[in-house]
């Protein structure tokens, strides 16, 4: 049994509010900043 696949383990899930994005918590400012749209 395949435990699991080729996902790179260095990227780590974080959720959000919509309300993070409202320029106070940091590290939504960083992805604001530098990030890149996924849809």
């Amino acid at each position: 049994m395949k435990l699991r696949r080729q996902f790179d383990t260095r990227i780590e899930p974080h959720v959000f509010d919509e309300k993070d994005f409202g320029g106070f918590h940091p590290l939504a400012c960083e992805i604001l900043k530098t990030g890149y749209a996924v849809f």
